[in-house]
């Protein structure tokens, strides 16, 4: 009796446990269907994404090219070699470019900085004195622009046209920093150069350096990101030629002189 309740207690229990088995298969198939569900909902994600991505570009690029198109027709540079054509000299205007290059190289260079010392206007913002009061940096002031002359009458003949100087498009197309200082430093030795020449009561030399100073801007002319720069150098000038007006005594021979250079 014992042993056949054994028995039949044991093919009960082997009954019970038999669908474990199989559960337990089914339920790792289940996992890996999942898996696979969701590695292909991740591939279609992506694909949808690089899809839509490429439409995108597509779309953009197409645009661009309408725009690019549109611009040409209205005769709007559209390449790299139509946007520096932007900034060259004009076909038939005076182009003083080599002028300008050769006559400002000096300026960012330790000779000239150890030429100029401490000198009023090109190296500190203190004003000379008009003749007939004393200048006590003269002989210092008319050492550095008799050093320099040679540049001065260059500078001079520059200041007539405008000049083409290499543009960064990359920085906003401005221009380089040292050239812009070589501007402003030629500019400011210009302006020291009146202050001698009144001195020196020679007027032919003082109408030179004050019509230069007044064409100065046409450094800039041709680089609409420096109108700003243009618009200062045109300010100072005319400042300058009111206190020459109002300082030196200019003759009707001297005045005709400075109408004949302005005219050039």
């Amino acid at each position: 009796m014992s042993q056949g309740t054994s028995t039949e207690s044991a093919t009960r229990t082997a009954t019970a446990d038999s669908p474990s088995a199989p559960a337990h298969t089914r339920k790792k198939r289940g996992c890996g269907g999942c898996f696979l569900i969701l590695f292909l909902l991740v591939l279609l994600v992506v694909a949808g994404t690089g899809f839509g991505y490429w439409l995108i570009q597509n779309g953009s690029q197409r645009n661009l090219r309408d725009q690019l198109a549109a611009a040409a027709t209205a005769g709007s540079a559209n390449t790299l070699e139509q946007v520096q054509q932007m900034y060259a000299v004009p076909a038939g205007t005076l182009d003083t470019t080599a002028n300008w290059n050769s006559a400002t190289d000096v300026f960012n260079t330790d000779e000239y900085d150890r030429a100029r010392g401490n000198l009023p206007i090109v190296t500190t913002n203190e004003t000379p004195r008009w003749p007939p009061l004393e200048w006590r940096d003269r002989d210092a002031a008319e050492a550095l622009v008799d050093k320099f002359r040679g540049k001065l009458i260059e500078l001079q003949l520059a200041a007539v046209g405008p000049a083409a100087w290499p543009v960064d498009f990359a920085d906003n197309w401005r221009l380089a920093d040292d050239v812009i200082n070589e501007i402003w430093r030629g500019f400011y030795l210009m302006e020291l150069n009146c202050y001698v020449a009144a001195h020196r009561r020679n007027v032919p030399e003082l109408v030179r350096s004050l019509a230069a100073c007044l064409t100065w801007g046409n450094a800039f002319a041709l680089h609409p990101a420096h109108q700003n720069q243009r618009l200062d150098l045109e300010t100072r000038s005319l400042n300058l030629l009111l206190r020459v007006l109002e300082k030196v005594e200019l003759t009707d021979e001297s005045l005709s002189s400075w109408t004949i250079w302005i005219s050039i």
